[in-house]
């Protein structure tokens, strides 16, 4: 409030035209400059990588493999055990995300049962370029761990509607 900045709130449902013309901040730009893309794809990369080696024969894999040039935000692990899933996580220091959870209310849930399917069952783990291989491995043994726990090894894997 001292600099008489007003926030503009990100991630919501809502469209403000007059928003439109907004950029990125000085401070951010340059940050953002001072960052080193090639490692930082690089360190997303390896990281996604070893997860799937780890991670997909114990869940199916969303993607079984990652296309060239593709930096990937965080490694989609679909859980049937969604909430279990993330509560276990985060109670052990691990920032999962419940991706991509709402859904517009315009949005017919039935007309589009795969998305709900996605919503109802991704969570998202971190792979970004700060975590190091050690912590990555530390992170890997606490979601099988989970896997074990949470998911119901009876269960037929998840099938994706076609």
């Amino acid at each position: 409030r001292a600099g008489q900045v007003e926030r503009i709130a990100t991630g919501t449902n809502d469209f403000n035209p007059e928003h439109v013309n907004l950029g990125i901040s000085p401070l951010t730009l340059r940050i953002s400059r001072g960052q080193n893309a090639e490692r930082i794809i690089a360190a997303r990369r390896r990281n996604y990588l070893q997860l799937l080696e780890i991670l997909g024969p114990l869940s199916p894999p969303l993607f079984d493999a990652l296309p060239a040039g593709v930096c990937p935000l965080f490694y989609p692990l679909l859980s049937r055990n969604k909430q279990p899933m993330l509560q276990g996580l985060w109670a052990a220091g691990i920032e999962a995300v419940d991706f991509w959870r709402d859904h517009h209310p315009a949005c017919d849930r039935c007309a589009f049962p795969e998305t709900m399917q996605l919503r109802e069952r991704i969570v998202e783990i971190p792979c970004h370029q700060d975590i190091d291989p050690d912590t990555l491995q530390r992170m890997a043994a606490v979601v099988v761990d989970l896997l074990q726990q949470v998911e119901r090894p009876e269960s037929a894997p998840v099938a994706l509607v076609a």
